[in-house]
């Protein structure tokens, strides 16, 4: 019964884990983006379709969608995306490595989707 509750949440970070690696290899690929609009652009890319693939598995469940909850973690998210940018430059120059945006963006989906949306900011 308990890995029945947990199912969606982990549908859903598969789905944003594969979305992140998809983005950032498409990107990194294919476009030739500064780090900063890649980190961007990854993070947003998680939360879209992180949030679109939790509203399929979860037509089952209360699930009341705003669209102004929904702009207000993406502007989250998309400073998180700058943040990270930032801390991934920092490491290249000091440290001489790096990661893929696409780390940070799925950790920060996944801490987001473990926190019960009354908590979130």
């Amino acid at each position: 019964m308990r890995a029945a509750r947990w199912a969606p949440y982990l549908l859903t970070g598969l789905v944003a884990v594969a979305l992140a690696a998809g983005v950032a290899s498409w990107l990194q690929r294919y476009a030739w983006l500064p780090l900063w609009a890649q980190s961007l652009a990854i993070f947003a890319a998680v939360k879209v379709g992180g949030d679109l693939a939790w509203m399929g598995l979860c037509r089952r469940h209360e699930l009341l969608f705003f669209y102004e909850d929904f702009l207000r973690e993406l502007v989250a998210f998309l400073l998180l995306g700058g943040l990270a940018a930032l801390a991934i430059a920092f490491a290249r120059r000091y440290i001489g490595a790096g990661v893929s945006p696409a780390v940070p963006a799925v950790g920060a989906y996944l801490t987001l989707l473990l926190v019960p949306a009354r908590r979130r900011p």
